[in-house]
């Protein structure tokens, strides 16, 4: 492989990325606007990605959740159940 054919490369990864992310998001923002970590036992999705995906707590935070990225400053931070992640 070349340079610039590794370059290439490069960006179609980061936009098959950038993709998958946007779409894990979406599936995260749905999964806790159903409360689907409820029917594993946990109170919100940063409990249920922290056990379940292994994923440290700040990662989980960050992760896009509906009600996690409530709790973000900004406009919607005083959603009722901002602050439950």
């Amino acid at each position: 492989m070349t340079g610039p054919g590794a370059g290439e490369a490069l960006v179609a990864l980061s936009q098959v990325q950038a993709k998958l992310a946007a779409a894990r998001v979406g599936l995260l923002r749905r999964f806790d606007a159903l409360d689907g970590h409820d029917g594993d036992g946990y109170g919100s999705c940063t409990g249920w990605l922290t056990a379940r995906a292994g994923e440290t707590r700040a990662a989980a935070r960050g992760a896009g959740c509906g009600r996690c990225a409530a709790s973000a400053p900004g406009p919607t931070w005083r959603l009722p159940w901002a602050g439950r992640c």
